[in-house]
Parts: C-alpha cells; sequence; structure tokens
C-alpha cells in the first residue's frame, strides 16, 4: 500500500513539475524579451496580451517563426526551426496578408472580416510606390501598430475614427518625410508638378468636418479615409472629387448635375465642389459664399462685368430676403411665447419656412434663379404667415393686458367708493 501512495505522490509531483515549467517554455519568448534592457527588443512584450491576435490563439511564432519552447537564444531563434525574424518593411504587406487574404483562416477568427486589404493596398499610391521600391511609404503596421493591435471599433485604436487624422499626419505632417515628393499642379495652367503639401492635417482641424467629429462626437463625419480610402488610398483626382464628395451630399450633387457649371466644369478640368468649398479646409457654407461682393467664392471665377454675377447677386438677394423674414417672424414668436401666450401654431408654420431656407440654400447648387425662386416664394409666404400669426397673439396680449388694466382699475374704484360708504355708514350710525 506504501509503494502505491509513493507511487502516485512521485507520478503527481512529475504532473505538478510539468505543468508548473510548461506554460513557461511556451512563453520564452516573451519571458526574454521582457527582461532585456533595450526598449526596442522589450516593447513588443507590452501589449502584446492586449493583442487582437492573442485573443484568436496567435503567437509570437506565428509570425516570427522559431521554437517559442527553446530555453536559449540559439534554440528558440533556430533557423531549423523557421525563424525569420522581423520582415523587412518591403515584406510587410504580403507578411500581413498571408493570413488577412485567406478566406477559411478569417472566418474562422472573424466572419466579418474582408479578406481584399491586401489586394486593395497594391492598388493604393502606397503600395504602387512600395512596388518601385519606396519603403518610406506607409504599410499595415504604419497604421495598425505592432504589438498590441486592437480591433478597429476599438477608441485605443490608430484607424478608431477620431484617431485617423493623427496617424495619418504622423507621416504626411512630416516635413523632412514628404520631402521630394510631388503631385499634380491642381491648376491646369499650373507647373505641371507641385511639392506635396504638409498642412493638410492642420487644415482638416478647421473644417467643419472636424467640428462635427471632435466638438459633436459624430464618429459618421468624414476624417481622410473617408475620402482618400483606407488600404486602397489615393488622393482623388480632379474627376473623382465630385464622386467622393456626393457619397454624402447627394441632394446637392444631383442639382449641380443639372447646372451649367457642371459641364463647364468638365470641360475645364475643375474640381466640382472644392472650387468653391476647398478641401480639408471645408467650412460651414453660408448665404455670404455668394452675390457680387468682393468676398464671395463666386470671384474666384467671374468678374466685374460677368452676367453670372448679377445672377448670383439675384439669388443672395433672394436667400437674404426670406432670411430676413424667418429672423422677423421668430422675433415676434419669441415675445408671444415669452408673454405665455400659445404659439405652437407659428412655430410650426415658421418650421416650414426655415425648412423652404435650408432646401433654396441646396437649389443655390443648380445657380438658377427661377428654381431657387420657385422654393423662396412658398417659404417666404409661410414666413409672413408666422409673422401675423405672432403679431395677432401679440395684439391679443396687449388687449388682455388693456382689460385687466381696467379691471384693475374699476376694482380699485370700487373699493376706494366701498370704503368710503363703510366710513359714511360709521359716523351715520355710530356704535353704542
Amino acid at each position: 500500500m506504501k509503494i502505491w501512495i509513493l507511487t502516485i505522490a512521485l507520478l503527481g509531483g512529475i504532473v505538478s513539475s510539468h505543468a508548473e515549467t510548461e506554460p513557461e517554455r511556451q512563453s520564452s519568448c516573451i519571458a526574454c524579451h521582457k527582461s532585456l534592457s533595450d526598449p526596442r527588443l522589450s516593447a513588443p512584450t507590452v501589449g502584446i496580451s492586449d493583442d487582437v491576435h492573442s485573443d484568436w490563439g496567435i503567437t509570437c511564432v506565428d509570425c516570427h517563426g522559431g521554437d517559442s519552447s527553446g530555453l536559449t537564444k540559439a534554440e528558440a531563434k533556430a533557423r531549423s526551426a523557421g525563424y525569420h525574424g522581423k520582415p523587412a518593411p518591403e515584406a510587410i504587406p504580403e507578411f500581413c496578408g498571408n493570413c488577412h487574404s485567406d478566406g477559411e483562416r478569417m472566418h474562422d477568427a472573424n466572419l466579418s472580416m474582408r479578406i481584399d486589404q491586401l489586394a486593395l493596398y497594391r492598388t493604393s499610391i502606397h503600395g504602387r510606390m512600395l512596388k518601385k521600391g519606396d519603403t518610406n511609404v506607409a504599410t499595415c503596421v504604419s497604421c495598425h501598430g505592432v504589438h498590441g493591435i486592437v480591433p478597429v471599433k476599438d477608441p485605443r485604436s490608430p484607424v478608431y475614427p477620431p484617431n485617423i487624422v493623427e496617424t495619418c499626419t504622423k507621416c504626411h505632417s512630416d516635413t523632412q518625410r514628404m520631402a521630394g515628393y510631388t503631385i499634380p499642379d491642381p491648376d491646369p495652367e499650373g507647373f505641371g508638378e507641385v511639392p506635396l503639401p504638409t498642412n493638410q492635417g492642420e487644415e482638416y482641424m478647421t473644417s467643419v468636418h472636424a467640428r462635427a467629429m471632435y466638438e459633436k462626437n459624430d464618429l459618421s463625419a468624414p476624417t481622410c479615409t473617408s475620402c482618400h480610402g483606407n488600404h486602397g488610398a489615393a488622393p482623388p483626382g480632379v474627376s473623382h472629387v465630385s464622386s467622393v464628395c456626393r457619397q454624402c451630399h447627394v441632394t446637392q450633387a444631383d442639382i449641380f448635375d443639372e447646372s451649367p457649371h457642371k459641364e463647364y466644369f468638365e470641360a475645364m478640368e475643375h474640381p466640382e465642389c472644392t472650387s468653391c468649398h476647398e478641401n480639408h479646409a471645408i467650412g460651414e457654407p453660408s448665404d455670404e459664399m455668394i452675390g457680387d461682393g468682393e468676398n464671395v467664392v463666386c470671384r474666384n471665377c467671374h468678374y466685374d462685368g460677368d452676367s453670372q454675377l448679377e445672377v448670383a447677386a439675384e439669388i443672395r438677394g433672394l436667400l437674404d430676403s426670406l432670411h430676413t423674414s424667418i429672423l422677423d417672424a421668430d422675433s415676434v414668436l419669441t415675445r408671444a411665447t415669452v408673454s405665455g401666450m400659445e404659439a405652437s401654431e407659428g412655430w410650426f408654420v415658421l418650421r416650414e419656412a426655415r425648412d423652404g431656407l435650408v432646401k433654396a440654400r441646396n437649389v443655390v447648387h443648380s445657380v438658377d434663379v427661377a428654381a431657387v425662386a420657385e422654393v423662396f416664394d412658398p417659404s417666404v409666404e409661410r414666413a409672413r404667415e408666422a409673422q401675423s400669426l405672432g403679431g395677432q397673439l401679440m395684439g391679443e396680449w396687449r388687449a388682455r393686458r388693456k382689460g385687466l388694466v381696467i379691471s384693475l382699475i374699476l376694482i380699485a374704484l370700487f373699493a376706494v367708493a366701498l370704503y368710503w360708504k363703510i366710513k359714511e355708514a360709521d359716523r351715520t350710525n355710530p356704535p353704542h
């Protein structure tokens, strides 16, 4: 009996010893690198536990090869064990694509994961330049990181929408890194090629899109990748700008397509939307952009004496008139509401007028006075109706106020008369 107990104890010790040492042997890569003093070699161990690949069971050797059970550097990094270490920059897309282009493997990890990223990258400006031998361009790890990669929907991800601008500008705002790169001159009569600018991020942060993203927390607001693409990133050419913008601004694009500008812009090879609205520093659209004044965008192409400036002035006049009518109606309805009058009908009518102003501002893209007037006429009528309703409420309020004053005066006179009547009664019939 004692022999059996001893045998079981020894076997238990062996199993226990094996259970303790096996994890250590399997994580020898991390255990070793974590102890190294060189931060370049120890840094990969910091975020690896949160890396999405770790969640999928992918270990160091799945990417770098070698033998993670080796207890010495020579054993762990033996070429005979398939060790190939850090991939060269030009090899990274294909390196990542080994898994990310494998439909069966990716579907096992995440059914929603796309498997065309490598194909798209090859079509991108980055991919084409890398193929030509330019290892300065962005690859997978430039945007997603290396160790500690988290899902794209994780707020910590470099490609989470609010982080994209910072990720892209790490390269594109670096004047030294961008030195020597050029783009086609946007001016058809320009010099052919101009230096690639490095202020895109700075300009974007002043835009209406950036305010929507960072002030209103609108994650659907456009960022770099919304217009340029992500894996298939490329600067949109003149003919593609409208296609990019109309992905969101469908109504404006449809109206523009019916305008005389459409034909002229195509003939002159002018980018449609950005000619008036800029590209990265897109400002809040306003009525001040149109007309015949000194700072209107119409003067980017038109000059004094041009009949089209007269058209722009007419359209601006209609917009200003409708806007003024809405402000007047808003003012009187506000006074009525503050005065305690029930003004919901007036506010409802005014909302229709406001909707008409929004529509009229969209129709401006037609550059057609008649088309704008078609929206203007019923809208200004509704604004005046709302103002009239507000005026009626204020008239009723004044009448009620006047009636209240008269009532208070009559009550006061009655009280005075009653007082004197009581006093007279007291004198005539003094108390005993």
